[in-house]
């Protein structure tokens, strides 16, 4: 067990908020303006002190009480990207030894301090509080983009594009990414729930109403399908286990019960869906009501009222995809020529355009959109079992808490499952969790980590 005294967890805990402040200022669009220098010597000074806090760790654990507490299977996951990554030194070399080390830091201080109970609670409000708060004046200041009607598009390549405010019929805001923001605005929704049901002042509470609207209107606005659908998911599990736990039920036969929460559920998400469509006509009238400008570098639009929130991308698109099946078959392409090791996680779109240049990533320069056939194309088939392995060891110990605790549902422990199961599938549709480093991934392995170690402790 990795040993923290109470100073060293305050500097631990305050490297930290300060790392996912920096994280969430990464994650805004117009960060992108400043020198690129600025955002590299912020995150090497702190992936510096991260890797300082890990090396001192293992020289007390592991070297001097011959303990090793960190979990073999993303111990082995770092050997296999340092493997890949010296197997494939042409290909990305720098960038993938910054991400090795960042991946050390999600996995053996992060997740491990996590798990092992280290970090105190008002550690978890503060970074969730940290999140409610700063993605409430990204909306604020997205929706007022929207209702203004600003927009700036500067297109260099595919893959370095700068899009602010609503452009393409979407709103991108201040979001880096519009589908990134949304899934995001998803979580502070979940987490903002969790404050409202753990009871807090009233301002607070008018605040956290308010702040759910907000980022509900955005995701409306961003016009992300993937947040959609996991608004939807989150929708129908919420009401499944409402009707399982509902006492008034609780006479009914258990397969009864089930059948009934389904039902529900698909009902719940159904409705969503057409809340959803009613809330975007309600929309497109607001901007009319407001002078609107624009500093689009393809100039003004004609008038408020012709906004209309029908992505030109999906509309007609006979691809339902929106083109992931042709990158993910790109991305087996590339896993078959290297199946053991893979590409190295910087080096999919170079070795793509080296050795499959007529293929659709080497044609289109754009990553895998998708967190497990990423880690399979960059880490080969090594990588891909060393995650699963990991992934089934926790959902085991996780999921045997959840139905052996009662109050699993109705304690924090509910709502940050949630969040993590958004997380995970999301990874089916963007890169997440793994071999990136952004809100998302802190998220999840310092959730994931606190899920483990309550579980762990309820067992024992």
């Amino acid at each position: 067990m990795i040993k923290v005294s109470d100073n060293e967890l305050k500097y631990r805990q305050g490297y930290l908020c300060v790392l996912f402040f920096f994280l969430i200022l990464r994650s805004v669009n117009v960060y992108s303006f400043l020198p690129s220098i600025i955002d590299s010597g912020v995150f090497a000074l702190l992936a510096l002190v991260g890797i300082m806090f890990i090396v001192k760790d293992i020289w007390i654990s592991v070297v001097k009480n011959h303990q090793f507490p960190y979990s073999w299977w993303l111990v082995a996951y770092l050997f296999i990207i340092a493997a890949s990554t010296l197997i494939n030194h042409k290909y990305q070399f720098t960038g993938n030894v910054n991400l090795l080390v960042w991946e050390t830091i999600y996995f053996l201080m992060i997740f491990e301090l996590a798990r092992e109970g280290v970090f105190t609670k008002k550690f978890y409000s503060a970074i969730a509080e940290i999140l409610i708060g700063s993605w409430f004046f990204q909306a604020v200041i997205s929706l007022g983009m929207f209702v203004t009607q600003f927009s700036y598009n500067r297109f260099y390549t595919i893959r370095d594009r700068v899009r602010i405010g609503f452009v393409e019929n979407r709103l991108f805001g201040v979001f880096g990414e519009p589908n990134y923001g949304a899934t995001t605005c998803l979580l502070v929704i979940i987490l903002s729930v969790y404050f409202l049901m753990r009871g807090v002042s009233k301002k607070w509470r008018i605040f956290l109403w308010t702040n759910i609207v907000l980022q509900y209107l955005v995701i409306v606005l961003t016009g992300s399908r993937t947040a959609l659908l996991l608004g939807m998911g989150v929708t129908a599990v919420v009401i499944f286990i409402k009707v399982l736990g509902w006492q008034r039920l609780a006479a009914w036969h258990p397969l009864l019960r089930i059948a009934v929460g389904l039902v529900l559920g698909a009902v719940g998400a159904v409705s969503l869906y057409g809340v959803v469509d009613l809330s975007k006509i309600i929309l497109t009238k607001i901007p009319a009501l407001f002078h609107q400008f624009d500093l689009n570098d393809h100039g003004k639009k004609d008038s408020a009222d012709k906004i209309n929130l029908d992505r030109a991308d999906v509309d007609g698109n006979k691809d339902i995809s929106n083109m992931r099946f042709s990158i993910w078959m790109s991305a087996l392409q590339l896993f078959k020529s290297k199946w053991l090791l893979g590409t190295s996680p910087r080096g999919v779109v170079p070795y793509a355009q080296d050795a499959f240049p007529k293929g659709f990533i080497a044609q289109q320069g754009i990553v895998t959109h998708n967190a497990y056939i990423n880690v399979l194309t960059s880490t080969g088939i090594l990588g891909f079992v060393a995650v699963i392995g990991f992934y089934l060891k926790q959902a085991f110990t996780v999921l045997r808490d959840a139905f052996l605790d009662k109050d699993f549902f109705r304690s924090y422990k509910g709502f940050y499952f949630l969040v993590i199961m958004v997380i995970l599938v999301f990874g089916f549709f963007n890169n997440e969790m793994l071999l990136v480093n952004n809100v998302g991934s802190f998220i999840f392995w310092l959730f994931l980590g606190r899920l483990v170690s309550a579980a762990t402790a309820d067992n024992k």
